[in-house]
């Protein structure tokens, strides 16, 4: 009977909810990194390692491919190890999250292996200029959320981004944040 009593006493301490709340920098098992702003200009290239490991988890990528009367740029994500994000629903590009939302479980998680979308611009220069764009990446003050799972935990952070465009798109990482013990985050900053 005691250790029934002890069961039911501990059962609430040992299903503690997995999430994280977006922009929060100080509570405990926090892990957060404020990146030198890594600018990034046309083609580029950038790997981030999360867990300061010497192991890349996750890459920006740009393409840039002018032709002949216009132009097309993809933006995307990739996971190196085990790195999820958010979708938008019935797509392939990765949601922004929100300032004070809470990463948890029930985003609508995808495998990032062979590259997401951030923002897709294709951009048409004669006859008549037009201009077809997607994604919701292009502004300052983004937050992409993410989850590493690991054999023992998962573990959820957020990215701080900016991306612009003027006549190119430039993207900067500004700086990012996790959970360092599998219990969850949220955007605070």
């Amino acid at each position: 009977m005691k250790k029934l009593i002890w069961i039911f006493f501990l059962f609430p301490f040992l299903t503690k909810s997995q999430s994280i709340v977006v922009g929060d920098t100080i509570s405990t098992n926090i892990v957060y990194n404020n990146i030198k702003d890594a600018v990034l200009l046309s083609n580029w290239t950038y790997d981030l390692d999360i867990e300061g490991d010497n192991i890349n988890d996750i890459r920006f990528e740009e393409i840039f491919i002018p032709n002949h009367g216009f132009s097309t740029t993809y933006n995307k994500i990739y996971s190196l190890s085990n790195i999820e994000f958010p979708l938008i629903p019935s797509s392939t590009y990765v949601d922004s999250t929100s300032f004070n939302a809470i990463i948890d479980n029930s985003l609508n998680w995808n495998d990032a292996s062979s590259g997401l979308n951030l923002f897709y611009l294709f951009i048409v220069y004669f006859p008549s200029p037009s201009v077809n764009q997607a994604g919701v990446f292009i502004r300052p003050n983004n937050y992409l959320a993410f989850r590493k799972i690991n054999p023992s935990d998962t573990i959820y952070g957020w990215i701080l981004l900016d991306m612009t465009r003027t006549s190119s798109i430039s993207m900067k990482v500004k700086s990012f944040c996790y959970e360092a013990k599998g219990v969850g985050i949220k955007i605070t900053y």
